[in-house]
């Protein structure tokens, strides 16, 4: 194997006050205001706002289906909530994110779209069902134990078969995704969650692409652990930028190191450079090898998913893997059979506002609206009978 120039690192475990930091908490989230936009043509359509319109008195459906609301995320994204379904009694998460606007609630579905398509893998936190209300995205998820950031906080010093799990199941996951041509693009610490199965599971999908798709702006992850190919205005996603996330992902847990979002120390770990120095005597050098083969700068060399998994080192440890998991939750069993239908029912719903209103067109969609009331084939009956979906009637007046 090629010798990697070395790079020094910070260490955590060095630093005595990090473990009692807690986690900066960011700003308060508050509902965006109902969607408001002026036209060329001077019309001007504002949705009412709760209090003045007929559904004022309906609670949200979050808490018409929902009971024992506790917040156990927050960030820029919106909320994350642990409830309880009134109809099964069990315990699941609702995410709520933010949908500033049409064009963003259009992406937020084109996204949802995937995620239904990939939570079937065990390794993936399942998708149960999704909503559009009160100017957000619901969706509701399979509730984990913890993040594997909290995890790493909790665990001063971290034992290796830990890193070696996440690495197994974590690559299980994205080899899923990318046999089905999608790439996630923002692998790190908080996406991935430690379900009750015991499993790692991938999560958070607001930056999922797909490959076959090209487009002139693509968002990127975060800084620390992205690839060096991946720009910030635009670039080709490839589904090695994954791995080299998740390699410097697991180069955080094993090593307890502080991560660079810059400077010179970010380029060096993206130029070949690699804290080998600092590993030795920590880890086996078994796990040092395959995490030099995770880094590579050039997408070339570095392996697929599917390699490594296949790698003779990683295959012997899935194996034995596989052989201590236990069988997937009754639970999230039951949830999915529960809200098969529903969810369903709601995708296509959502879809068919997509593909048929010609949203990328606000204006004509609202003039071909009020010249023709069944332009989309959507009977008055269905656009407003489902009160989980009552902001899309603000489409319609």
């Amino acid at each position: 194997m090629e010798i990697m120039a070395d790079v020094i690192l910070p260490r955590k475990m060095l630093d005595p006050d990090y473990r009692k930091i807690q986690p900066r908490a960011p700003k308060q989230w508050k509902r965006t205001r109902p969607f408001k936009e002026k036209f060329v043509s001077g019309f001007q359509p504002v949705a009412p706002s709760r209090r003045s319109c007929e559904w004022a008195k309906d609670p949200l459906y979050l808490y018409e289906a929902f009971e024992n609301h506790t917040r156990i995320g927050q960030g820029s994204f919106g909320m994350v909530y642990k409830v309880t379904c009134k109809e099964t009694e069990e315990k699941c998460a609702v995410k709520i994110s933010r949908v500033n606007g049409i064009y963003n609630w259009k992406e937020s579905v084109e996204k949802l779209l995937i995620y239904e398509k990939v939570s079937k893998h065990e390794n993936i936190v399942k998708l149960y069902n999704a909503w559009i209300e009160d100017d957000a995205l619901y969706t509701q998820m399979e509730l984990c134990r913890k993040s594997l950031l909290q995890f790493i906080l909790d665990n001063v010093h971290m034992e290796e078969h830990h890193t070696w799990n996440v690495m197994i199941d974590i690559l299980e996951a994205l080899n899923y995704i990318h046999s089905q041509d999608f790439v996630h693009l923002d692998v790190k610490p908080e996406n991935i969650l430690l379900g009750f199965d015991d499993r790692y599971k991938l999560a958070d999908f607001d930056l999922i692409h797909d490959i076959n798709i090209s487009v002139d702006h693509i968002r990127a992850g975060d800084d620390k652990y992205r690839a060096p190919e991946v720009k910030e205005d635009s670039f080709q996603p490839h589904p090695k930028n994954d791995i080299f996330s998740l390699g410097m992902t697991l180069l955080e847990m094993a090593g307890d190191f502080y991560l660079p979002n810059g400077g010179a120390q970010w380029k060096q770990l993206r130029r070949n450079s690699f804290p080998s120095s600092q590993l030795k005597g920590h880890v086996s050098d078994t796990l040092i090898n395959v995490l030099h083969l995770m880094l590579r700068k050039d997408i070339q060399d570095r392996p697929s998913a599917e390699e490594l998994l296949n790698h003779e080192d990683v295959y012997d440890r899935k194996m034995q893997r596989l052989q201590i998991l236990p069988p997937e939750s009754s639970v999230v069993r039951r949830f999915v059979d529960h809200n098969a239908m529903k969810l369903q029912e709601n995708l296509e719903f959502m879809q068919r506002l997509e593909e048929r209103a010609e949203i990328s067109d606000i204006e004509n969609f609202i003039r071909a609206r009020s010249q023709s009331p069944d332009v989309l084939d959507i009977s008055a009956e269905e656009v407003s009978a489902p009160k989980k979906l009552k902001v899309i009637r603000r489409l319609f007046t």
